[in-house]
């Protein structure tokens, strides 16, 4: 999906602060990648549910924020989009951890660390 400057500079500030939990990211983008909606919807519920109470908690916790005093939330800035969190809700459905990913692995690159 193409993204618009405050979507990208939104990804760009959820990718930094994501980095610390890349592998968390990684899994949540293969399960997108690889399985149906529902069942990569029922896998990130799982991942979140084993998260409670552990620091990848916050992994969840920042992709489900809805704003910051920083940025607009993923509602305004992603209208009509549904989140592997909202499955419930109808809409186009619209999974952000492939292009996260693929943020934070450039993100890496450029301070000169790790593979691509």
């Amino acid at each position: 999906m193409p993204l618009d400057s405050d979507q990208l500079q939104f990804m760009l500030c959820m990718a930094a602060a994501l980095r610390p939990f890349q592998g968390n990211v990684e899994g949540l983008a293969a399960a997108f990648h690889c399985s149906p909606p529902h069942a990569a919807n029922l896998h990130y519920l799982y991942q979140r549910g084993r998260a409670k109470g552990t620091d990848r908690s916050k992994v969840f916790e920042l992709v489900e924020s809805r704003h910051s005093d920083d940025y607009e939330g993923w509602e305004v800035l992603f209208p009509g989009r549904i989140f592997p969190w909202d499955a419930q809700d109808s809409g186009e459905e619209y999974e952000p951890f492939t292009e996260l990913l693929q943020l934070m692995k450039v993100m890496n690159v450029q301070k000169g660390g790790g593979d691509v």
